[in-house]
């Protein structure tokens, strides 16, 4: 009876460690993604507040998204390729900012 009883709670121990070790993982995972999404966003507001008050890219419509690991994308048009090569300047000074891929193309003029 006493290895019954012994077995038991060694099991029943086993599995509660088990469980706070998984649930430990899931939420360091879960508060990473949260993490990498706030810097995410905070990167996109940043580089987008940046070009609203540049002379060269606040007159295009220019769209910013961010990924995982400080990646930029620019996308939309400038008024000039001045104002392209400006709005990818800006996105690369831009503290978290690790890459940038520039997709603005020039606005045709009619």
């Amino acid at each position: 009876m006493q290895n019954k009883t012994a077995g038991t709670l060694m099991a029943l121990a086993t599995l509660w460690v088990s469980a706070n070790l998984l649930a430990d993982v899931t939420f360091e995972s879960r508060d990473s993604h949260a993490t990498e999404f706030m810097q995410d966003s905070t990167i996109t507001a940043q580089v987008t507040a940046l070009l609203a008050g540049d002379r060269l890219t606040r007159r295009g419509h220019i769209q910013v998204e961010s990924e995982r690991n400080g990646v930029v994308w620019l996308t939309g048009t400038a008024r000039s390729q001045e104002g392209v090569d400006q709005a990818g300047a800006i996105a690369r000074a831009t503290e978290g900012v690790r890459l940038v891929h520039n997709d603005v193309v020039v606005l045709a003029q009619d």
